[in-house]
C-alpha cells in the first residue's frame, strides 16, 4: 500500500532538488508529488499557504540559514514534518537543526531510498505525535477553563 504525500523542498541548488525528487520517486511505500522552491524569500508565508504534507529545508540558503528558517517556522506554529538537508554529514549541525525543530536530518550524500524511506517514516510519526500532543493540550486547557467557569459561578 502506498501513501500519497505532497512534499516541498526549499533548495537553491537545482541538481540537489532533482536528486531529492528522484530519490522520493523511488520510494515504494510513498507516492510523492514533489514541488521545488528555489528561493528562500518569503518562504514561511509560501510554506504556510501550501498544501504540502512534508517540508524539506536546506541548511545552506543564501539569505537565511535553514536553521533560522526552521526555528521561525516552528515559532509560527508550523506542525508539518520538516526534514533538514545539508551538503555535509555533520553531527553538530544535525543536532542544532533538530533542536530548532526539524524532525529529521538528511546529508545529501545519503539521499537514497534505503535511507530516506525510514527517515520519512520517523518524521511523519514525530509530526503525528506533535499534533496529538497539541490537540490534547488544547482540550485540557478548554476543560480547565470550563471547570474554572463552573467553580466561579458556584460561588
Amino acid at each position: 500500500m502506498s501513501h500519497r504525500l505532497h512534499a516541498i523542498a526549499l533548495e537553491t541548488n537545482h541538481e540537489d532538488a532533482d536528486l531529492l525528487r528522484r530519490c522520493l520517486a523511488a520510494l515504494g511505500t510513498y507516492r510523492i508529488n514533489f514541488s521545488h522552491l528555489p528561493r528562500a524569500n518569503r518562504a514561511i508565508e509560501r510554506l504556510r499557504r501550501s498544501d504540502a504534507d512534508l517540508l524539506f529545508i536546506d541548511y545552506d540558503l543564501p539569505t537565511v540559514t535553514g536553521l533560522e528558517l526552521i526555528d521561525a517556522a516552528r515559532t509560527a506554529g508550523e506542525q508539518r514534518p520538516i526534514i533538514a538537508t545539508a551538503a555535509e554529514d555533520c553531527g553538530h549541525l544535525a543536532a542544532d537543526l533538530i533542536r530548532a525543530g526539524a524532525d529529521g536530518y538528511l546529508a545529501k550524500r545519503d539521499c537514497h531510498p534505503g535511507f530516506v524511506g525510514p527517515l520519512l517514516d520517523s518524521s511523519l510519526q514525530l509530526a503525528r505525535q506533535r499534533t496529538t500532543q497539541l490537540r490534547l493540550r488544547r482540550e485540557a486547557a478548554r476543560e480547565m477553563m470550563r471547570s474554572r467557569g463552573r467553580s466561579l459561578t458556584a460561588v
